[in-house]
């Protein structure tokens, strides 16, 4: 099947809105895969189709990730007048994953840093640990997004996201070892670029690894929200931090310990004082 002609507008409609070429990306490789397992256009699928594809045997998370592509592709559809109606509207959209939190632990970190370590590596974890960073943030960082004078550190984030937020003081005492100015993680094969996300996460894995540890990158970002959760920090100041637009995507970070759980427990005022 030829390249469909529409994808091509599309793109640049989702470009139009501030997506990032990496979403654009994935949504029209999503789109391509749909068009050749169906054997027919994108838009012209009707709703039986979809089903069929969608009950593949694949992984909640990716077939919630498909049925977000193609409501986006429907809705755009729609919206321009090239379909009357989607045919997602006449099927139930289908149960996602459950996430459970998975925090690295205090004692795992500072066992690590505690530990013989490159700087590179431990600023790294403390990128993620001290401010929630993804790695592909902590490998694109500039010394121009930390603000010393100010405390406040800029971070551009998911979806061309831009975000200004307060910043730890752990994170200043960083700046000394770092150019103010250009990246913080400059590529050492590639002149001119910065080490890559997956290479900062391989990185920090294999840190914790040598200690005998299982623990991700992503996992210091779980470390920071639910360690600033179990402190007190209200929720919604926990999601701004996180840069997350739903509360509900902030919850899937936060781990509520059973300690939190028999406190909150406590806190209720009595009803009943009488004989049981």
């Amino acid at each position: 099947m030829e390249t469909n002609p529409l994808f091509a507008t599309w793109h640049v409609h989702m470009l139009g809105q501030g997506l990032g070429e990496r979403t654009v990306a994935d949504r029209l490789r999503v789109l391509a895969q749909f068009e050749r397992d169906v054997g027919a256009r994108a838009e012209d699928a009707p709703a039986d189709a979809v089903a069929l594809w969608l009950a593949q045997p694949w992984s909640r998370g990716t077939r919630e990730h498909y049925w977000s592509v193609l409501k986006a592709w429907w809705r755009w559809l729609v919206v321009t007048g090239r379909r009357e109606t989607s045919p997602l509207d006449r099927l139930q959209k289908p149960r996602g994953p459950v996430y459970l939190p998975k925090p690295a632990t205090r004692e795992q970190i500072r066992r690590v840093l505690a530990g013989r370590l490159a700087p590179d590596t431990r600023a790294k974890i403390l990128l993620g640990a001290y401010a929630g960073l993804r790695v592909s943030e902590m490998a694109s960082f500039r010394g121009e997004y930390l603000d010393v004078a100010e405390r406040r550190v800029r971070i551009l984030g998911k979806g061309e996201s831009d975000h200004v937020l307060p910043v730890h003081d752990q994170l200043l005492a960083l700046a000394g070892r770092y150019p103010t100015a250009g990246p913080w993680f400059p590529s050492p094969t590639h002149p001119g670029r910065t080490v890559t996300a997956n290479s900062v996460s391989a990185v920090i894995s294999r840190a914790f690894a040598r200690h005998g540890l299982d623990v991700t990158g992503h996992m210091l970002r779980h470390h920071f929200a639910t360690s600033l959760l179990e402190a007190g920090v209200d929720s919604r100041i926990v999601q701004t931090l996180m840069r997350h637009r739903s509360l509900a995507t902030t919850a899937r970070y936060m781990k509520v310990f059973e300690v939190q759980q028999r406190e909150a427990l406590d806190k209720l005022p009595a009803v009943w004082d009488g004989p049981l």
